[in-house]
């Protein structure tokens, strides 16, 4: 009877658990297969140092900014041809820029860090009037006439917040609101935002993604938050009515897809768990099906496929040192340095020869076949206290090992 009951309470712990994070798919489980990552183009050096803030593509161009001493140079490479990258301008910059967030919209560059917004047209290399923000930038997202700026938390009780200036008045920008984030005494930051019509949306990494409607920029209206209890959160893409947020949670660790078409009231359609590590160094870029995630902290390149948003399945991950990534199209991947760049053909799409064997994490007993057994021998070294049964790898067997197990069968077994 001891063994009935504590077979019962793991079996509703592990619903729960399922529950709470969202719908589990067999693809998301399944081995990751790969891509045909084919170098068709390059430009500069590869091997100098590399920051994730220190690159940024933009409508056929590649802004390659390198802090030198009291100056830095900013490099643009065309990438109309992808397979014959071209330098068209270079400028030696005034400023000290340090490594911040970059950006580039209507013959504008930006680059915030350390408090400043420091602003330089294109055509001519000229430098406008610098802003002071409100704190030190930890995103930035530029819009029109309007600059979105997410901060870091500088001390022990600050939960980070946003600004938002205008700058339509190039030689005068003005601060339009700056507003904490709430509560403001959890600590934290704004790991990400950005801006859907109406609506900006804000990812603190302990808190959520925040949401307002910025319909009078002056006036933010609070729309309400998502979030997982205990979770943390990194990446934010958005693509037609649809974000893309990683988190990670109890342990596993993925991608919620949700459905924002109605920003007043988000829904978790979709997840990839336990199979897309998260990392606060992290930078994203979403084009068609397709998203890339760049972790430049492990040198670690990963690719989504995001054609069915209730199941985006990893398809590729691989070692880089270039860690700004840009889907160009559905076809064609830059990864960006500060000193250099290269271009990839991803044309001949996913899967093939390159796939490797399958291994079924929940096949317990190793003979490539899912049955009784394998549940009987998993529940033998849970109660046993043994390693096998640590299926999220953290050290511990609690109900998200045994989440993971169900799903892992379930999945594996329609194979």
């Amino acid at each position: 009877m001891r063994i009935r009951s504590t077979l019962d309470s793991m079996l509703n712990a592990s619903v729960i658990g399922v529950c709470a994070m969202g719908m589990l798919s067999a693809a998301a489980m399944a081995q990751d297969g790969c891509v045909d990552l084919r170098l068709i183009g390059s430009y500069g050096d590869i091997d100098g140092s590399l920051y994730s803030a220190s690159a940024v593509y933009e409508d056929g161009y590649a802004y390659l900014l390198r802090p030198a001493g009291y100056q830095a140079e900013l490099k643009i490479i065309d990438l109309h041809d992808p397979s014959s990258p071209e330098l068209v301008q270079s400028y030696e910059l005034s400023s000290s820029l340090g490594w911040g967030r970059l950006a580039v919209s209507d013959g504008v560059f930006y680059s915030a860090s350390s408090g400043r917004l420091i602003r330089y047209r294109l055509d001519d290399g000229t430098a406008l009037p610098e802003y002071h923000t409100s704190d030190i930038v930890s995103r930035m997202v530029v819009q029109g006439d309007q600059v979105y700026l997410g901060f870091f938390d500088l001390d022990e009780n600050g939960s980070g917040g946003f600004e938002i200036v205008d700058v339509s008045d190039e030689n005068n920008p003005v601060r339009v609101v700056s507003e904490a984030i709430e509560p403001v005494n959890a600590a934290g930051e704004v790991v990400d935002l950005d801006v859907d019509g109406t609506t900006l949306y804000i990812t603190h990494n302990y808190l959520g993604l925040y949401r307002y409607d910025i319909s009078d920029p002056a006036s933010p209206r609070f729309l309400g938050r998502y979030t997982l209890y205990g979770a943390e959160y990194s990446s934010l893409s958005i693509n037609g009515g649809v974000a893309y947020l990683a988190t990670a949670h109890g342990g596993i660790e993925g991608l919620l897809t949700l459905d924002i078409g109605d920003p007043s009231e988000v829904l978790l359609v979709g997840t990839s768990l336990s199979e897309i590590p998260l990392q606060r160094g992290q930078a994203s870029s979403l084009g068609g099906n397709l998203l890339a995630l760049s972790y430049w902290d492990f040198n670690e390149l990963r690719i989504v496929d995001v054609s069915d948003p209730q199941f985006p399945e990893q398809v590729f991950v691989v070692d880089t040192r270039l860690h700004a990534p840009a889907l160009i199209n559905e076809e064609t991947l830059v990864l960006m340095s500060s000193d250099g760049l290269r271009v990839y053909d991803l044309g001949a799409g996913f899967g093939g020869d390159c796939r490797p064997p399958v291994e079924i994490p929940c096949d317990m007993d190793g003979n490539e076949a899912l049955n009784w057994l394998d549940t009987s021998l998993f529940l033998e070294a849970y109660l046993s206290d043994q390693a096998e049964a640590d299926f999220n790898g953290d050290g511990q067997l609690d109900r998200f090992d045994v989440s993971l197990f169900l799903v892992c069968y379930a999945a594996y077994s329609d194979l």
